[in-house]
């Protein structure tokens, strides 16, 4: 460390280091003959993940899914804290093809007025992506008592709301 003293009350310290703050960026994207780089196994990984994922349960989930949106007189979706953006792109790609969509993420404190509006031949697609809010587990548990259809989008098989969805 080397001080640099601009006046009596102000000190300036800097490290010193033989190597430039960016060593460690460039070594994990730069690779010699014998190792990958780091983009290499992220998306080897990835594969592996999505391979071993795709079964027939996926299948037909994702098949009854999309029966329960084309039958459905309107589809509703919900997404609070970290699955809200997720619940924004949906709607968002969901209009591009399908007329009938409102979102309901907007404010969490409203949704159980929202939810009135919400009729049994309608759907709700819920986004609950880990950490799993108190809100969005209420919300399916309220639609679930009611009749309201759930198409749940989780990023755990262990979600709460999974007991909850079609």
């Amino acid at each position: 460390f080397q001080i640099y003293q601009q006046s009596p009350s102000v000190a300036y310290y800097t490290r010193e280091s033989s190597k430039p703050t960016w060593w460690h960026l460039e070594k994990s994207v730069t690779k010699s003959r014998f190792e990958e780089g780091s983009l290499e196994k992220t998306w080897k990984e990835i594969i592996t993940l999505l391979d071993k994922s795709i079964d027939q349960q996926l299948i037909n989930n994702f098949e009854n899914s999309i029966d329960l949106i084309l039958n459905s007189a309107m589809v509703n979706i919900i997404g609070f804290r970290t699955s809200k953006a997720l619940a924004y792109y949906f709607e968002y790609m969901l209009n591009e093809i399908y007329s009938k969509v409102r979102q309901l993420s907007y404010d969490s404190e409203f949704i159980y007025d929202r939810l009135l509006n919400v009729g049994k031949d309608e759907v709700v697609v819920i986004f609950a992506l880990s950490p799993f809010s108190k809100v969005t587990i209420e919300v399916a548990e309220h639609c679930h008592k009611i009749g309201i259809p759930i198409i749940l989008i989780t990023d755990h098989v262990s979600c709460p709301i999974s007991s909850y969805a079609k």
